[in-house]
């Protein structure tokens, strides 16, 4: 039994075992393994040359607290049927996992089916997203300003114009702590998804400056993917474009990041619905750069981190004011929790009191605790993952 990478003559098998394991329609499977499948992104596990669990590491770059982060996403975790339940997926996971650490990778990222597969592999959620449905009826009847120009993006697109997505995305995420970063390779790829799908990108231009865009398909009803805008005004001027189609769909489902309190943009909230679903969970394969990216407040903090998998990462991170950290394998500490828990709190899933109230932090130093709490060294954060293929 042996761990390698994909070879040439393994697409049509990957394709296969995606096709058994999934219920991607035959199109879907088409456009992914023509768009986005790369053979040195495939890990398999095989035995006697036959394949018997696989997954794909999707390569991403990130921005974390500014900084720009190579990472992977993690999907089409599969075993084939007669395999299963034979442990195979943990072996499978266990090595891309500590194939991250070795390769220098500092978080790795996934989107679950069920989130309690993969929390035992040290993944937990890093962000929401919100969803809100309303009729057109709930949108104001006002007109698009004349000086809002529009522009449908069609498949044949240009450069210029993923610039000015990129442009409108990079305002947006300004206040956002995790990101994917989108060049013009990662926007591509997300704009040819989208048409595969039948979806529809228009970018709204006032006085010839890019000001929003939105991603959006029509079915039964319209369902908005991404709708970002610099301002109020963009908004407002994108929601009136998408009243123009009242005549032929009568309500709309809107995604948006965290926090977002897209109801606010109506007059009477109450008519809006809103759900937050859970979405991505984050894996951190490297403690000491993400806790020097993220924690911004530099205090003397000694965590010691719990990690089932990487062994190396077990032990006692010295947080010192001057902002280094010195890890020992023993020592005191202040406060300890697992791998899972260190991206719930640093990502701000949850704040500090509710991960000690939910039994995932134990405190042994309480000085130290009242001054974290004081200084609010752990503060409520958003991120923000659409790119999940």
């Amino acid at each position: 039994m042996e761990f390698r990478y994909g070879r040439e003559k393994d697409l049509e098998k990957a394709k296969k075992i995606w096709s058994e394991c999934f219920t991607d329609s035959q199109e879907e499977v088409d456009f992914y393994f023509k768009n986005l499948y790369s053979q040195e992104n495939f890990l398999v596990l095989e035995k006697d040359k036959e394949i018997l669990a696989s997954l794909h590491e999707n390569k991403y770059t990130l921005r974390i607290c500014g900084d720009e982060i190579p990472s992977y996403y993690i999907v089409g975790v599969a075993v084939l049927p007669q395999f299963r339940s034979k442990g195979f997926m943990k072996k499978l996971m266990f090595e891309s996992i500590k194939g991250a650490k070795t390769k220098g990778y500092e978080f790795v990222y996934l989107c679950p089916i069920n989130s309690k597969l993969y929390r035992k592999y040290g993944f937990e959620y890093i962000l929401e997203v919100e969803k809100y449905r309303f009729k057109m009826d709930d949108i104001l009847s006002f007109n698009i300003d004349k000086n809002i120009s529009i522009k449908k993006i069609e498949p044949n697109f240009r450069n210029e114009d993923i610039y000015d997505l990129i442009n409108i995305y990079e305002s947006k995420m300004k206040d956002f702590t995790l990101y994917v970063k989108r060049d013009v390779e990662t926007f591509t790829k997300l704009l040819k998804e989208v048409y595969s799908d039948g979806g529809e990108t228009y970018i709204f231009y006032r006085e010839n400056r890019p000001v929003g865009y939105i991603i959006f398909y029509k079915d039964k009803n319209i369902y908005v993917r991404e709708l970002f805008g610099v301002d109020i005004k963009a908004i407002s001027n994108i929601l009136s474009f998408i009243k123009t189609f009242k005549d032929y769909f009568q309500e709309i489902e809107v995604i948006t990041p965290e926090k977002e309190n897209f109801n606010f943009y109506f007059e009477n909230q109450e008519s809006i619905e809103k759900i937050v679903e859970p979405f991505i969970m984050g894996r951190i394969i490297d403690p000491i750069k993400i806790l020097e990216r993220v924690v911004d407040k530099k205090i003397d903090l000694k965590i010691k981190i719990c990690d089932d998998v990487i062994d190396e990462n077990n032990g006692v991170y010295n947080c010192k004011e001057d902002g280094d950290i010195v890890f020992e394998k023993d020592g005191k500490w202040d406060m300890m929790l697992d791998i899972g828990s260190l991206s719930l709190l640093l990502f701000g899933y949850f704040t500090l009191d509710e991960l000690i109230f939910k039994g995932k932090i134990i405190v042994e130093n309480k000085n130290i605790l009242k001054k974290l709490l004081e200084e609010k060294v752990f503060s409520t954060r958003k991120s923000y993952i659409l790119d999940y293929q």
